[in-house]
């Protein structure tokens, strides 16, 4: 309802100022709207941490978009450095009416201002491919190899620290949930990865190392 309502007061005021269609990006600022106005700073914070930066539990438990969730965290987390992406399905309608090969696109890409970024093959793939807005998952990435298996997927090379989640509606691959922090960092995520399905096999070491 404060997406609607967000894009509604948008319309109206560009209808009176200028006649003119609202710019595309509307959504995007109607979903951080939305993320500001539930997932209030001090709360959202300690559930995130809780959760091991989760967007999944996240969701769950504030029951808004996914999008709104993912662009909170690098909102609200500011004293971390990391990033997060959100890879969706393009098709419209539900599950029974998709392809059985899906199209990710980036729909969020967000970082905090500490986060530095780098080629590392987990997040940017074989082609050093920066995730971008409205591209698929970089191939090579951690975010593809989590859309083939199936599976979460944990990885630790190039000096981060980076998860991808599945997240499936009906038996059908939706998003990927890709999170990624400095390796010095690295138990922020704690929660989240061993909870995972699967995770990487040294992972478990790694995490309980000073």
């Amino acid at each position: 309802m404060l997406h609607e309502a967000y894009e509604i007061i948008h319309e109206t005021m560009c209808d009176l100022h200028s006649g003119a269609p609202p710019e595309r990006t509307v959504c995007r600022e109607a979903d951080r709207f939305a993320a500001a106005v539930l997932m209030q700073p001090e709360i959202f914070s300690a559930l995130a941490r809780a959760s091991g930066l989760d967007v999944s539990v996240l969701q769950r438990e504030y029951r808004c978009s996914y999008a709104s969730v993912t662009i909170r965290l690098a909102e609200v987390l500011r004293d971390l450095p990391l990033m997060a992406v959100l890879y969706e399905r393009e098709e419209r309608g539900g599950p029974d009416s998709w392809d059985d090969q899906p199209e990710l696109r980036a729909k969020v890409v967000k970082r905090t201002r500490g986060f530095r970024l780098t080629r590392t093959r987990p997040l940017c793939g074989d082609r050093g491919g920066i995730p971008r807005w409205d591209r698929p998952p970089p191939p090579g990435s951690l975010a593809e190899l989590a859309a083939l298996t199936g599976m979460a997927e944990y990885d630790e090379r190039g000096g981060l620290a980076t998860t991808a989640r599945p997240v499936f509606w009906k038996g059908k691959l939706a998003k990927v949930i890709v999170v990624a922090v400095p390796i010095r960092h690295r138990k922020v995520l704690s929660t989240q990865v061993v909870t995972a399905p699967y995770y990487h096999p040294n992972c478990g070491a790694a995490l309980a190392a000073p």
